[in-house]
């Protein structure tokens, strides 16, 4: 078993969990305080989006970069995950808020500003700099598949089918799967336009 199937277990059992708990609160005092049972659940609610929004607030320059990057405004994009890059290394602390997210691919919010910069990178066919950002996250976390997609896709746009595939096959070998060699080949006209992001 990979490790990103691991973490997508440990994500999805430990969200059962938790809202089987807040499940189980709520129950006990809506059935305590019954007349209140509309502001219980309403305040549960807004409880709910609180982990995401501290995050959110937190790392709002990377969450910003991932919205100029779905609308097609790399080169914006990249100025605000450069950002976020230099306030992370320059406060450790910001790294630990990963876990109030999305972490399946990776816990270290390094490498998913690095990926997240390299499929800007394609998208602005500047493949020197996606495969050094690419390489980068690779180091740091070589257990993640999507800098090896990322490096496939890369590969690919470059004409090169053997490190492509090679690339592809080891992101995969690391539990990625949303794509293949054959779905690149569809996508020759536009290569990047399969760069797989974190979060996703």
């Amino acid at each position: 078993m990979t490790r990103t199937t691991k973490n997508r277990i440990l994500y999805y059992l430990t969200f059962a969990i938790a809202l089987l708990i807040v499940s189980g609160v709520l129950i006990g005092l809506v059935q305590q305080f019954p007349g209140s049972a509309g502001g219980i659940i309403a305040a549960f609610v807004i409880l709910g989006f609180v982990p995401g929004r501290v995050q959110r607030r937190l790392w709002d320059d990377f969450y910003e970069g991932q919205h100029l990057q779905s609308k097609g405004k790399h080169a914006e994009a990249l100025r605000y995950f450069e950002k976020f890059l230099k306030a992370i290394r320059k406060n450790p602390g910001l790294k630990r808020w990963v876990w109030l997210g999305k972490w399946i691919y990776t816990s270290n919010a390094e490498v998913m500003i690095l990926n997240n910069m390299a499929v800007s990178y394609l998208w602005l066919h500047s493949y020197s700099k996606a495969e050094e950002s690419l390489q980068a996250a690779r180091e740091l976390d070589p257990e993640s598949p999507l800098p090896y997609y990322n490096l496939s896709v890369l590969h690919f746009a470059r004409g090169d089918q053997a490190n492509a595939t090679e690339y592809m096959e080891k992101a995969r070998k690391l539990g990625y799967r949303r794509s293949s060699i054959k779905q690149l080949e569809e996508m020759a006209s536009n290569p990047p336009a399969s760069a797989g992001k974190e979060g996703d």
